[in-house]
């Protein structure tokens, strides 16, 4: 046998190393590594903060791009490329609108790639618009506010309407959050002054816009008020007849007007566009008698406000005898004694100076005389020193052809409103009781006044009064 080697009992072995068998070991990494990329909110502005996460338990991941285009678009974009956990990047928008797509794709280190679910998001960076509603010129009471506004991105999130005055700091009215953008606020609430109004639109990811400013709006709540002043009654002559009046953005014109009580039918005695709101009415104008007036205010706003005053008398007749009476009131019945009275009745307010000069109707110590004439003429009564003129008592009393006789009475004056008209009265009371003799029977009495004048200075009609109703035996 022939041997061709060394025998297997003396070779030597040497280990040797193959370092292909390290590469096919990494090689055999063949899992994609997992991504996800977090939702965005719905809609979005600005900058915006995206996040994803990824994992590989073979390889590990070194990368992860994060990627975004225009819903329907062919290409991507990558934002950023992260190679640390966690893998977030800032998304600048710019001037970018419209539905985005965005995903994340992460790459291991064997080269295995994988690609995010794909998340949508409204890119918004355009403002909304918007407009404010002219209020109206003139802002009283509550008020309705309104603004119209759209927004073609995210949508409107809510319109604030505000208010200023004088270019002072805005005061919030309301704030609307849906459609219409309408609010009624009570300007009371607000000074009374010049302001202008805004709106501020804002839309559900952040961005706003003001509004023109509507300027020169007036908000005036003085209160809406007007009063006729009651000229009183009677009326005679010419009497002024005066109003006051106010309203929100002030008074256009004030009319005064008169109607017969009760009938509804209204004149105009003067209109006034400026206070103070007065007329001077001729009441000699209209026939006597009863009247309604009334003060109608027209405002800037065209609302009309009356005022009235009820059942005034307009009395223009002259000044006039309009009663005389006697009454018992002494012992002797038949013949005037000390406690008889006499009155007087005239048909308005007498002026009581042109009765008795400086006469004020208190009680006043006057002599009073009984006279006859010749033969058998009635005997007359006069008080001396007065414009009450004289008595024809209508029956002789004196015992002699011609005689006076003289007695002192009290003399004091009152006012009748008994009639609707107030009317002068004097009362003459016998404090004496002259020496008479009684006439017999119960003679009626006719009154003819003197230069008597009324509280206008109009002089008393020529004409007398006759005794009314059952005759006194005294006189």
């Amino acid at each position: 046998m022939v041997l061709l080697g060394p025998s297997l009992s003396s070779a030597t072995f040497t280990s040797v190393t193959t370092p292909a068998l390290a590469t096919v070991q990494a090689a055999s990494d063949w899992t994609p590594p997992t991504v996800a990329l977090n939702a965005p909110a719905p809609a979005v502005r600005g900058t915006v903060t995206l996040t994803a996460t990824a994992s590989d338990a073979d390889s590990g991941v070194p990368d992860v791009r994060i990627q975004a285009r225009a819903a329907g678009a062919s290409s991507w974009t990558t934002i950023c490329t992260v190679t640390t956990s966690p893998y977030s990047c800032a998304w600048a928008t710019g001037t970018a609108n419209g539905a985005h797509e965005l995903r994340a794709v992460a790459t291991d280190r064997a080269g295995n790639t994988a690609t995010s679910a794909v998340r949508t998001t409204l890119v918004d960076n355009q403002a909304p618009s918007v407009t404010m509603n002219d209020p109206g010129a003139l802002l009283t009471g509550t008020t309705t506010f309104s603004a119209s506004a759209s927004d073609a991105g995210s949508g409107v999130a809510q319109v604030v309407i505000q208010a200023s005055s004088n270019g002072s700091s805005w005061t919030t009215l309301c704030t609307r959050t849906s459609s219409p953008y309408s609010c009624a606020y009570d300007t009371k609430q607000l000074a009374n002054g010049t302001y202008s109004v805004r709106a501020v639109a804002t839309d559900v990811v952040g961005n706003s816009a003001t509004s023109a400013t509507v300027t020169g709006r007036v908000v005036d709540n003085t209160p809406r008020a007007v009063t006729l002043a009651d000229p009183g009654s009677p009326l005679s002559g010419t009497v002024n007849v005066d109003a006051t009046a106010s309203a929100p953005g002030g008074v256009t014109s004030v009319a005064i007007q008169r109607s017969p009580a009760g009938a509804n039918q209204w004149t105009t005695i003067c209109t006034a566009s400026s206070a103070p709101y007065r007329c001077s009415w001729n009441t000699t104008g209209v026939t006597d008698g009863l009247y309604d007036l009334r003060a109608v205010m027209a405002d800037s706003q065209g609302t009309l406000t009356s005022a009235p005053v009820g059942a005034r008398r307009v009395f223009n007749a002259p000044l006039a005898a309009a009663d005389i009476q006697a009454a018992h009131g002494g012992s002797a019945i038949g013949r005037p004694d000390a406690g008889d009275r006499i009155t007087y009745t005239f048909n308005r307010e007498v002026d009581l100076g042109s009765i008795l000069s400086g006469w004020d109707r208190g009680s006043r110590s006057v002599t009073g005389r009984f006279t006859s004439n010749l033969f058998f003429s009635d005997s007359t009564l006069s008080i001396d020193g007065t414009q009450l003129g004289i008595i024809d008592l209508g029956a002789r009393y004196n015992n002699f052809l011609n005689g006076t006789t003289t007695f002192t009475a009290t003399m004091t004056a009152s006012t009748d409103t008994a009639t609707g008209t107030p009317r002068t009265v004097v009362t003459v009371v016998l404090t004496s009781s002259p020496n008479l003799a009684n006439p017999g029977g119960t003679p009626t009495m006719v009154w003819t006044p003197a230069a008597v004048r009324d509280t206008l200075g109009r002089a008393i009609a020529a004409s007398s009064a006759t005794e009314s109703g059952p005759a006194s035996r005294d006189f």
